[in-house]
């Protein structure tokens, strides 16, 4: 792979990571509103506001992939041209460097502090809000209902930030190759792969198609 091909590459990952990340804690605050303020909702969260919050997210992800990416790949290769990775990752590139990666590892761990910790804390602070809303509600079908809402969008983020955190959030020079090369095939692949399913969990005619498939296969 050319230089400009894994530069390429490296920087569509990682924008389309980054977003994802911010859209995410987006679909939290999201839910916050329609739960907490239901009959607000389409007053808070306009159209206006909604194209407002997609720039926002791609704004970020675009931004946040660029210092990744200048930053690493700026840093001086050694002879081993080896990428020890299934793709050009940040990370496993620092490795290579055969100069002082500090900086470069320092704007790493900053981007994932703004794209994943700071997510990750707006998250957790719209699901307290949205757990307490969900115990004043007196009904239990009312609860079931509001929380089957979060079931789905709680899985996609568990997944994408348990793994991203992992290897985002730690010194470079701690983590090991095999490791980390497990890690970033799960956590590019597998979320894309499930979401369609996971999602679609929440519509009642693939609730009930899937089903009556589970119901044949174990009938035969």
């Amino acid at each position: 792979m050319s230089f400009s091909r894994c530069a390429a590459q490296m920087y569509t990952y990682l924008l389309l990571g980054c977003t994802e990340c911010v859209l995410l804690a987006i679909m939290a605050y999201d839910r916050y509103i329609a739960i907490v303020f239901p009959l607000r909702y389409t007053i808070i969260i306009s159209r206006t506001v909604f194209i407002k919050l997609a720039i926002f997210c791609w704004l970020c992800g675009g931004i946040m992939a660029l210092l990744d990416t200048v930053f690493t790949l700026q840093l001086p290769l050694c002879s081993n041209n080896v990428i020890d990775n299934f793709f050009c990752e940040a990370t496993t590139l620092v490795k290579m460097a055969c100069a002082d990666s500090y900086v470069a590892e320092m704007v790493i761990f900053s981007v994932g502090i703004f794209v994943l910790l700071i997510p990750s804390l707006v998250i957790l602070i719209s699901y307290s809000c949205i757990v307490v809303a969900i115990i004043r509600i007196r009904s239990s079908e009312g609860r079931y209902k509001a929380f089957s809402t979060c079931v789905s969008h709680l899985i996609v983020v568990t997944m994408t930030y348990g793994t991203a955190i992992f290897i985002y959030m730690k010194p470079v020079s701690t983590s090991s190759g095999n490791q980390e090369k497990l890690v970033s095939v799960f956590y590019t692949a597998m979320p894309p792969m499930l979401n369609p399913m996971i999602y679609s969990l929440r519509n009642k005619d693939v609730k009930s198609a899937l089903k009556k498939m589970m119901w044949k296969n174990i009938n035969h």
